[in-house]
């Protein structure tokens, strides 16, 4: 399901890699800038855009979260484009425990501001 499509351009990236790895050391999730930590699964990709070479990590249910509800996207910019989307509660049930807490984070952090 396709829940937003964001229109940033018909430029894909020239060389594109993307790939799940298993993190040797501690990284951080270029969305939710949550630590990936040592042992823990990502997604990693590497591409030379318009601006340049660039590399991506993102953990898995950031990826999920991105899967289920994005047509096209920027990344880093996922969580800030899913805050002005409204959704159903039956899109969030079918998410993992780990993308739900992600989805749940999200609103709370809008309800504090």
């Amino acid at each position: 399901m396709c829940v937003i499509d964001t229109d940033y351009g018909d430029n894909p990236p020239r060389l594109f890699n993307q790939q799940i790895i298993q993190a040797r050391k501690q990284h951080k999730c270029n969305e939710c800038y949550q630590p990936i930590l040592p042992g823990q699964k990502y997604e990693y990709v590497t591409g030379l855009w318009e601006q340049g070479f660039d590399r991506f990590r993102t953990c898995l249910a950031c990826v999920e979260v991105r899967d289920k509800f994005f047509c096209s996207y920027i990344y880093g910019q996922v969580w800030s484009d899913l805050s002005e989307c409204e959704f159903s509660l039956a899109d969030i049930e079918a998410l993992s425990p780990e993308a739900r807490v992600k989805i749940d984070d999200l609103y709370l952090d809008q309800d504090m501001d």
